[in-house]
């Protein structure tokens, strides 16, 4: 994941950011899918990117991600970008 101040990512009180991964990742995997760049170089960015947005989701007491059904919710037509990401997998 990136941090909040991404060039500084040993400073005292900066965190991994999910926000801000979750753009990167997205410009990463729009560009890998439009050839880009190199699907073999930047996939386990996106790999290890998802994976650490998945480990700090928040999920309700029926497993559900909030934030998932909150897009819904604004547009019911529509899933948010990460979550069309995943189904991609």
């Amino acid at each position: 994941m990136w941090c909040q101040v991404v060039d500084k990512p040993d400073a005292p009180g900066n965190w991994n950011e999910t926000s801000g991964t979750g753009m990167f990742l997205y410009l990463i995997r729009k560009s890998m899918d439009r050839g880009y760049v190199s699907r073999t170089e930047y996939a386990p960015v996106v790999e290890r990117a998802y994976a650490g947005i998945i480990k700090k989701a928040r999920t309700g007491a029926d497993g559900v991600d909030r934030r998932v059904r909150l897009q819904q919710h604004r547009d019911p037509g529509r899933l948010s970008g990460l979550h069309q990401l995943a189904q991609k997998r």
